[in-house]
C-alpha cells in the first residue's frame, strides 16, 4: 500500500485527481502534494493513493496465517469504507513482499513455535 500499489499489482484508485471527494482539480493537486511530502515514496505515482496519513488504519491491518490461506483484517472503524471506495484489493502481498514476510516474520515466528513443541 505504502508504494500505491493493489494486489493485482495495478494502482490503488480512484487517483486523487479522479476521486470525486476534491471539488477542483486543483485541491487535488494540492492534498496529491502534501501526501508526497508527509509520506514520501519514488515507488508510488503522483496522486495515487497509499491509504496513510499518521499510521493509524495502516497499524490497525493484521495478517492470520491458516495453512495456505493468508487472510487480512483491519478494526479501523473506516477500515470498510476504505475497502468498499478502494475496491477490496488493497490487501495483500505481491511475490517480492510475500518473500520478505516469510523470511523476516512467519519463518522466525514459526522456528519459536517448533522449538518450543520439540523442547528444543
Amino acid at each position: 500500500m505504502l508504494e500505491g500499489k493493489r494486489r493485482d499489482g495495478k494502482d490503488i484508485s480512484p487517483s486523487y485527481f479522479e476521486d470525486p471527494w476534491f471539488k477542483s482539480i486543483e485541491a487535488a493537486k494540492a492534498y496529491s502534494d502534501w501526501k508526497d511530502r508527509i509520506t514520501p515514496n519514488p515507488k508510488r505515482k503522483k496522486g495515487v493513493p497509499n491509504l496513510f496519513i499518521v499510521g493509524t488504519f495502516h497499524n490497525s491491518i493484521t495478517i492470520d496465517v491458516t495453512g495456505e490461506s493468508i487472510k487480512f483484517n483491519s478494526d479501523f472503524y473506516a477500515a470498510a469504507d476504505i475497502e468498499r471506495k478502494f475496491s477490496g484489493m488493497i490487501y495483500s502481498l505481491n511475490v517480492e513482499k510475500r518473500t520478505v514476510y516469510v523470511r523476516e516474520f512467519l519463518r522466525p515466528e514459526f522456528m519459536v513455535n517448533v522449538r518450543f513443541q520439540l523442547m528444543l
